[in-house]
Order: structure tokens, then C-alpha cells, then sequence
């Protein structure tokens, strides 16, 4: 697994209430959860798949070619591919749970 940085957010009473009211809803299993998956989705909407591999291309130390990150035998265009590896590589960077 990828190495996992922990990283201290400040937010406001407010947002904090509204996110335990979601786990206690059953939304998430814990607000460090719900704040995981907003991360996710604002990565998401924020940037392309193009973008967040080129920032994370320069992250990582073992490049790998795109051909590489299609299955065999798969249809799946090289664009799908490059949004599984990339949410699969976010998954892993987000640590359990994630």
C-alpha cells in the first residue's frame, strides 16, 4: 500500500454537526470517511483525468506505460483506464476505509 499522509483540517461547528449527523445516518462509517469521499468528488468535478495524472505522475517513482494499465482482453478505452488507475491509485492513497 501506498504511504498515507495525514493531513489536519479545520472546519467550522456547523459542518462538523452535518457531518456526524451522516454517519449517524449510516451514510458513512465515520466523518474522517465522509470527509474522504468529499475530497474524492471535489478531485473529481475539480479536475480531468488528464490533470490528476500528470500531477500524479510526477509523484510517483515507478511510471508505468498507459498501455499498461488496460486489462487484457478488455474493451475499455484507454481514458477508462486512466480513471481506474487513477481512482485506484487515490483509493490507495487514501488509506482503509477509503
Amino acid at each position: 500500500m501506498a504511504p498515507i499522509e495525514k493531513v489536519t483540517v479545520r472546519l467550522p461547528d456547523d459542518v462538523v454537526a452535518v457531518l456526524k449527523a451522516l454517519v449517524e445516518r449510516q451514510k458513512f462509517v465515520s466523518v474522517q470517511d465522509a470527509v474522504r469521499e468529499a475530497v474524492r468528488r471535489l478531485i473529481s468535478s475539480e479536475l480531468t483525468a488528464e490533470d490528476i495524472s500528470a500531477i500524479l505522475m510526477t509523484q510517483m517513482d515507478d511510471r508505468v506505460k498507459m498501455e499498461d494499465l488496460m486489462s487484457d482482453n478488455s474493451s475499455e478505452s484507454m481514458d477508462e483506464a486512466l480513471k481506474r488507475a487513477v481512482s485506484d491509485y487515490v483509493r490507495s492513497r487514501m488509506g482503509p476505509g477509503g
